[in-house]
């Protein structure tokens, strides 16, 4: 080792059933400094005080050592002065491990801007002496980076930051640590929304792989759509379920057992996205219930499926259509989309030719898919009839019942029927009928294919 001080033959005891010591001993053995691990101190070996040590030093795994949480930082407490280094330096100084924390973030606008603060909390035993700079970002671009002084232990530090808004728009903004070397990173950033609209109806399950592949994980993606973060629930037809916590700001968490086995399958998906929970409950093949519900035990949200909803691999994605929420398998080519937008059918192109078309046909319901009725005219249409027939002239539904629309737009048939099942495969008829502002009628008849 170069510009070692000393060179000398020891062995270490390696952990297990006794205390081990290292002591420095000064020339005239008038000062002495000592680390102590492992336990039971059945040899009593004294700390620094001369008392009995009862207070030890965390065991690491193989290949770490013991290092002082802060250089020169000595209660005489082991327990206190000694963390593992997962990364070993010797020769040159220790890490700070200070773990800091954020709280108490708040934004308000002033003087024709807004101005932002946050309490910086050091939770160590020891002050902070180490370089720390505190981060203000907007819409992904920095716009303040202060450096931190030094934080005595278990005190706080309140900053302000001046962030450049200066219209209505919705906006976000990051508050973050840069401090490698705190030991949790999870109270390092702070998220915060500006000009936001209302939370849109709170939290709603999104998504959920329920028939996973052979050798992958079951999973739960919830939709944040606004900032009410806390304690939550889950819990399936059995009664069995798991609790999490969800941060407080807007996105598609997914909940899981493996983060690294998630990433490993959807590399696409965020880190930041996932949740990883202690115990899961599964989800029934045949199908099942998932409830949702917050630190209060109120039901938040809830879906059912049925057996065969999905082929292995695919998950179930919620969207809305006409004001109500359905479900159906994905139509990602990746059979999922976990943290992020559930997909959605890509069935009608950029460009129309006529005044009136379908799109969509032959369209596999099981997939999702849907018959789009797409219409762009000149002028608004005050009346307008468009109805689904069977091949023997049985009226399915009616998609529109002389109903007033914009010049263009869009009417979809999810291949139900008027009470809201689903037709056999086949062949079907949609009548369209329309009467412009001024008077003109136009009148088209379309055959499609449920498949």
């Amino acid at each position: 080792m170069p510009n070692a001080h000393f060179y000398a033959n020891l062995a270490f005891q390696n952990g297990g059933g006794a205390t081990d010591a290292v002591r420095f001993v000064s020339a005239d053995e008038s000062y002495t400094d000592t680390v102590l691990y492992d336990a039971p101190n059945g040899n009593e070996l004294p700390d620094d005080t001369g008392n009995i040590a009862g207070s030890f030093a965390p065991r690491g795994p193989a290949g770490t050592s013991l290092a002082r949480i802060v250089n020169g930082f000595d209660t005489d407490d082991c327990a206190v002065d000694w963390v593992v280094e997962t990364e070993p330096t010797p020769a040159r100084a220790n890490p700070h491990r200070i773990d800091f924390a954020l709280s108490g973030a708040k934004v308000w606008p002033e003087a024709g801007s807004w101005l932002s603060e946050v309490w910086v909390k050091n939770l160590s035993p020891a002050p902070s002496s180490c370089e720390v700079t505190l981060e203000f970002w907007l819409d992904e671009v920095n716009v303040e980076s202060l450096s931190l002084g030094n934080i005595p232990a278990q005190d706080s530090l309140l900053l302000q930051a001046w962030i450049p808004i200066h219209d209505e728009e919705e906006h976000q903004i990051l508050i973050r640590l840069e401090h490698p070397w705190d030991p949790d990173q999870s109270n390092n950033q702070i998220y915060l929304n500006v000009g936001a609209p209302p939370d849109e109806g709170g939290i709603v399950i999104n998504e959920i792989m329920y028939r996973p592949a052979v050798g992958e994980q079951e999973w739960i993606e919830l939709w944040q759509r606004g900032s009410s973060g806390g304690s939550y629930y889950i819990q399936d037809r059995s009664g069995g379920g798991f609790d999490f916590e969800l941060p407080g700001r807007r996105g598609y968490y997914v909940l899981c057992t493996s983060a690294a086995q998630l990433l490993a399958r959807y590399p696409e998906c965020e880190m930041s996205s996932i949740i990883e929970v202690k115990r899961w409950t599964a989800l029934n093949n045949d199908g099942d219930d998932v409830y949702l519900y917050d630190e209060d035990e109120e039901l938040i949200d809830s879906m059912s499926y049925a057996s065969g909803a999905t082929k292995a691999d695919q998950s179930l994605e919620r969207y809305v259509h006409e004001g109500e929420v359905r479900w159906r398998a994905s139509l990602d080519e990746s059979g999922a989309t976990p943290g992020r937008e559930n997909s959605k059918p890509h069935q009608v192109p950029e460009t129309q030719k006529r005044a009136v078309e379908v799109f969509g046909s032959p369209a596999k319901l099981k997939a999702g898919e849907y018959i789009s009725v797409s219409f762009k005219f000149d002028e608004p249409q005050s009346k307008v009839s468009c109805k689904v027939w069977s091949r023997a002239g049985q009226l399915v539904c009616v998609l529109a019942g002389n109903s007033s629309t914009e010049a263009t737009g869009e009417l979809i048939w999810d291949g139900r029927d008027s009470k809201g099942k689903y037709v056999n495969r086949g062949l079907y008829l949609i009548s369209w009928h329309s009467v412009s502002a001024s008077g003109k009628h136009h009148e088209r008849q379309f055959s499609v294919a449920i498949r």
